[in-house]
């Protein structure tokens, strides 16, 4: 009885844990702020492309980037989409506030938090933050 019980439990957080929707964060090459809806594999392998395949750090030699996107998640592309923000500054951080369907469309609020004095911070040039969402198909546009 105890091993049904584990076993129970077990396949409960599984399931639970595969529904998650993923949602990555972390450093992206970039020249300016941004913003894509990623509706292939192709597209996706373009955008992991522009991820550090090392560790953004002063002390050399430095690790690999722990990323969980350089890993490859799986994603549906049949069933999902991927919204992904981008700031032009590690030190500014992109925030989806509000996904809303409108018809086809997708209207999406975003905001970008950052600090006061961030110009004074030492950050890499051509780089910035990264949140990647992963939503519902939708085949319209994406409107702010």
């Amino acid at each position: 009885m105890k091993n049904l019980w584990c076993f129970f439990l077990l396949l409960v957080f599984t399931s639970v844990a595969s529904a998650q929707p993923l949602e990555l964060s972390g450093i992206v090459a970039c020249q300016t702020r941004g913003w894509a809806v990623l509706r292939n594999q192709t597209e996706l392998n373009r955008f992991v492309e522009r991820i550090p395949k090392w560790r953004m750090q002063k002390m050399q030699p430095a690790p690999l980037n722990p990323d969980p996107i350089l890993q490859n998640p799986e994603v549906d592309f049949e069933d999902h989409v991927l919204l992904v923000v981008w700031s032009d500054n590690i030190h500014i951080i992109p925030r989806i506030l509000k996904c809303e369907r409108a018809g086809r469309d997708l209207q999406v609020e975003i905001a970008f938090q950052t600090p006061v004095d961030y110009r004074n911070y030492q950050a890499p040039y051509s780089h910035g933050r990264y949140l990647l969402l992963e939503l519902d198909r939708f085949d319209g546009d994406m409107t702010l």
